[in-house]
């Protein structure tokens, strides 16, 4: 059996999130002609490690389907037949690519839940770039690549932890028209996205951002869930930002949205500049230092004066409340660690707390902290956290 060199299993993966260019895609192409024994093997690792990959990064997958999935894949005949060589192809694969993935195939084969909720870490740096074609590209904080389209123009470069899209022209000389991308953050994530008119936007746990490759009269961008906007100011081209309750009009400024589809409530916060919001039922005026929420279910909405921090400081790594039901809080952890929380009783759930920690670190901490100003207890029932009121 022939061994496939490195370079080429590097290739071969990183064909699943980007586009290779014309000198990597005639390297692969010719090692492949000249070793057509290995090609079924080739591919069999890039599945293999594909279906990985999307049971760690994605919630909504489904891990034991997922391994199911690759079983059958190699247990198929002329397929990877053994555990040993699945862990030693994917660990190989795992070192060279995608060091966020630290655990070997094996480890993720025999998981177990968790008996402490100690183990709860906190999330990362990682979403999904879909362009308007369906290509996907997984972007990561531990490495650098540049995105192509299927023609080989270059869209952006994913630098760290932040993507950062090619700045086109307000009228493309060509005639092309604007296409949409959508970037996807998964609970357990967050992400950095400049756009094509340098504008900041810091996606949360559990968000979705649509955006054309280039705007035209105005900069409209689509979210769901929660992100911090940067706005660069462009009196002749507004920015817009739509969600499924509200649509906001802005110049140049800076503000948070946070509209998950699962909570009651939508709420803008505005820090720099000014913005309009107007939803099914009127529209609001607001200024820095304002905060507008308004109920998913009617027409309820208010605009008052708030303390900002207080909505701002995840994007900053800090969680901070103020007199907070902790049913209001546990959502965020829920999208942020990527775990299931549930109350034993609804007077738990209308416990306040104030209080602020470092949202990179694990879950137990903040959970303690709770605890011991709150009365209640967290303990770890079959995967899931169980809010209880605790006994003396």
């Amino acid at each position: 059996m022939n061994k496939i060199p490195e370079k080429i299993i590097r290739l071969r993966f990183e064909s699943l999130y980007r586009t290779l260019n014309e000198a990597e895609t005639g390297e692969m192409e010719d090692w492949m002609s000249n070793h057509p024994d290995s090609i079924d093997r080739l591919t069999d690792l890039a599945e293999l490690f594909k279906d990985y990959l999307l049971a760690e990064n994605y919630s909504h997958i489904d891990k034991k389907k997922a391994w199911m999935k690759i079983k059958e894949k190699a247990s198929a005949p002329n397929k990877i037949r053994n555990n040993k060589v699945r862990l030693r192809w994917a660990a190989a694969v795992a070192s060279v690519f995608i060091a966020v993935v630290t655990v070997s195939l094996y480890l993720f084969v025999n998981r177990t839940a968790p008996d402490m909720i100690g183990q709860i870490k906190p999330g990362s740096s990682k979403a999904m770039l879909e362009l308007s074609d369906g290509e996907q590209f997984f972007l990561t904080d531990v490495r650098d690549f540049t995105v192509r389209n299927k023609d080989g123009i270059i869209l952006g470069i994913n630098k760290s932890n932040i993507f950062i899209f090619d700045s086109f022209p307000v009228e493309d000389e060509d005639g092309a028209i604007a296409v949409p991308s959508t970037i996807t953050v998964p609970y357990g994530g967050e992400y950095r996205v400049q756009l094509p008119d340098r504008s900041i936007v810091v996606l949360n746990s559990g968000s979705t951002l649509r955006f054309p490759n280039r705007f035209n009269e105005i900069r409209r961008v689509e979210l769901e869930g929660e992100a911090w906007f940067e706005i660069t100011e462009n009196k002749q081209m507004p920015f817009e930002v739509s969600t499924k309750h509200s649509v906001i009009n802005v110049l140049g400024t800076k503000f948070n949205v946070s509209s998950y589809a699962e909570d009651k409530e939508e709420q803008i916060t505005l820090v720099e500049g000014k913005i309009a919001v107007r939803n099914n039922w009127r529209a609001y005026q607001m200024s820095p230092g304002e905060h507008y929420v308004s109920s998913m279910e009617n027409d309820n909405s208010t605009v008052s004066p708030a303390n900002v921090n207080l909505f701002i400081s995840w994007k900053d790594g800090i969680y901070r409340f103020q007199n907070m039901r902790l049913a209001d809080i546990m959502p965020k952890f829920e999208r942020w660690y990527n775990v299931k929380i549930k109350f034993e009783d609804e007077e738990c759930a209308g416990l306040r707390f104030t209080g602020a920690a470092e949202r990179h670190t694990n879950l137990e901490e903040f959970l303690r902290l709770i605890e011991s100003t709150s009365g209640v207890k967290f303990t770890l029932v079959n995967n899931q956290i169980v809010i209880s009121k605790r006994t003396r």
